[in-house]
């Protein structure tokens, strides 16, 4: 059989594969914190038909003689780039204005990373996200009386980020946290149930306030960022979530604007597809595609002249 035809089969599956990565792409063109990603292409298997050798006194040097066997996909990267600024109005939603991750966590205290920042307090008083996840963060540290201690030189409040690394760290021994306990929560009444408030907002450095029905703004938490060394290594699960595995590195929690980005309310983050790009690389794929389909053909009709030979 001709080696050509193998050759085009991978290329195909190649192009193939790269065309699904645009289709996505286009797909989630306006699906926000989306990152766009990118096929790189890596030439497969080499057959050597002759050795390279070195000169001798009678001859010059030969190289080597070799043929190869189409293409393959090498990777297929993210592109973290920060996307736009996509006003909504709503004071609950959140950019982040550089690099960082926000903190999401289910019931059974697995962490999640997300750069869309879509926020509401579900009926228990804890900040949720879309999905209904609980976002992290600190919580404030109380005076006896139970009002929040605030820093004598800048009178802002001043967060319990001890509390909050005891939690996240793991056990000795395990790989075990308890993000359940950095949940952001509305303060409680007497009886255990979220207290009334209005005019909830969230600051550039995630502090989240609202007004109570006394009129006296009540701090709720602090949202914190996850700074991460590798994005590049984060797994995509879906539903605009990362997961950290392997070769990430060692991330840590940090305030935002300390490392990371500061937030912006009344917004979200825009995907960062570039719609022209991914056109004009679709047809790009389109046209590899097209051509290791010829070649197909060809191969095939020189295969038919040859089983012709006898007639």
């Amino acid at each position: 059989m001709m080696r050509s035809l193998y050759s085009s089969v991978a290329g195909l599956k190649s192009h193939q594969t790269a065309m699904d990565v645009v289709g996505n792409n286009i797909a989630n063109v306006n699906t926000f914190g989306y990152k766009t990603q990118r096929t790189t292409f890596r030439d497969a298997y080499y057959q050597t038909l002759q050795g390279s050798a070195d000169s001798t006194k009678d001859l010059g040097g030969v190289n080597s003689l070799q043929i190869g066997y189409g293409s393959g996909v090498a990777t297929v990267d993210t592109n973290h780039e920060l996307g736009g600024y996509a006003a909504t109005g709503y004071t609950m939603d959140c950019y982040i204005d550089g690099e960082g991750y926000f903190v999401a966590t289910d019931t059974s205290g697995n962490a999640y990373l997300t750069r869309v920042g879509a926020f509401y307090f579900d009926a228990d008083g804890y900040l949720v996200d879309g999905n209904g996840r609980y976002i992290c963060g600190y919580s404030p540290k109380l005076n006896a009386d139970g009002s929040v201690q605030v820093d004598p030189d800048t009178q802002e409040p001043i967060m319990d980020t001890d509390a909050f690394t005891a939690a996240t760290t793991p056990v000795p021994g395990t790989q075990d946290t308890s993000f359940e306990n950095v949940r952001i929560c509305k303060p409680l009444d007497d009886e255990g149930e979220p207290i009334a408030l209005s005019s909830i907002a969230i600051g550039v450095t995630g502090v989240v306030t609202g007004v109570n029905r006394e009129g006296e703004v009540v701090t709720i938490g602090q949202i914190v960022l996850a700074n991460v060394p590798n994005p590049d290594g984060l797994t995509l699960l879906g539903d605009s979530y990362w997961k950290a595995m392997k070769n990430v590195g060692e991330y840590t929690f940090e305030t935002p604007g300390h490392l990371t980005g500061e937030l912006v309310s009344g917004g979200l983050e825009a995907s960062n597809v570039d719609l022209a790009n991914e056109i004009t690389q679709m047809i790009t794929v389109q046209r590899g595609y097209q051509a290791n389909s010829r070649v197909i053909n060809v191969a095939d009709s020189m295969l038919e002249e040859l089983v012709n030979l006898k007639r």
